[in-house]
């Protein structure tokens, strides 16, 4: 079982949601602060301390018809429980600021072209357009 975060906003080409990450990133960007933006820094620098993030940037992208795109989707891995645990502590600071978060499961994230012990990056089955 995969574990992500999601939120609304543009879908990627495979009609996969945005993460949370970035939402969290732009809340502490603002230049108003507030102890629930603190706490969010807080959360991002946790993820930062122990989430890696992949070397190759290869690893997020999926080459189609001859161009390469960032459709990777980063999933935690059902047995890191410290990283799901701080993923809820995220997702609850960010809905306390209006920014609603998702957290879905699946068996099958598709095709996985990095793992490491708390997460993997999937290229997803995309959705063929009605």
């Amino acid at each position: 079982m995969y574990v992500r975060f999601v939120t609304e906003g543009a879908v990627t080409r495979s009609g996969v949601a945005p993460g949370f990450f970035q939402e969290a990133y732009d809340l502490v960007r603002r230049p108003e602060t507030d102890p629930v933006t603190e706490a969010v820094q807080h959360e991002l620098q946790w993820f930062e301390d122990n989430l890696l993030v992949p070397e190759n940037v290869q690893s997020f992208c999926v080459r189609a018809k001859g161009v390469w795109h960032k459709d990777g989707v980063c999933w935690f891995r059902a047995d890191a429980s410290e990283a799901i645990s701080h993923g809820h502590v995220l997702a609850a600071l960010l809905e306390d600021h209006g920014i609603p978060v998702e957290c879905i499961r699946t068996k099958n994230p598709g095709t996985i072209f990095y793992r490491d012990d708390m997460q993997v990056v999937a290229k997803p089955t995309y959705r063929k357009a009605s």
